[in-house]
């Protein structure tokens, strides 16, 4: 539900920035004068460390994503006097599935 509402918020609300956009077919059609096999850019000219950066903060946040989802029906089942909410089987299905 979050996410349609995002992307709904996104594309009511920010403008297009780039003055004259490329079409997407464009993008997917050979140059001309390349052949079928032409070279793309290296990987080391892509690599940079804003790319890396950002790969490494999207992975880290994947991993903390991961994480929580893994501990918190450990912590809904815990009973309260070892800091957890102690809640019943159900009670934890029904939480994970809204």
């Amino acid at each position: 539900m979050f996410s349609a509402v995002a992307w709904v918020a996104v594309f009511c609300l920010l403008k297009e920035t780039v003055k004259s956009p490329v079409p997407i077919s464009h993008l997917f059609r050979p140059k001309s004068g390349q052949g079928e096999l032409s070279r793309g850019t290296p990987l080391r000219h892509v690599l940079n460390s804003r790319v890396i950066i950002s790969v490494g903060n999207y992975a880290f946040a994947a991993l903390l994503e991961m994480s929580f989802r893994a501990i918190q029906p450990l912590f809904f089942a815990t009973p309260i006097d070892f800091g957890g909410l102690g809640l019943p089987p159900p009670s934890i299905g029904n939480i994970l599935s809204a």
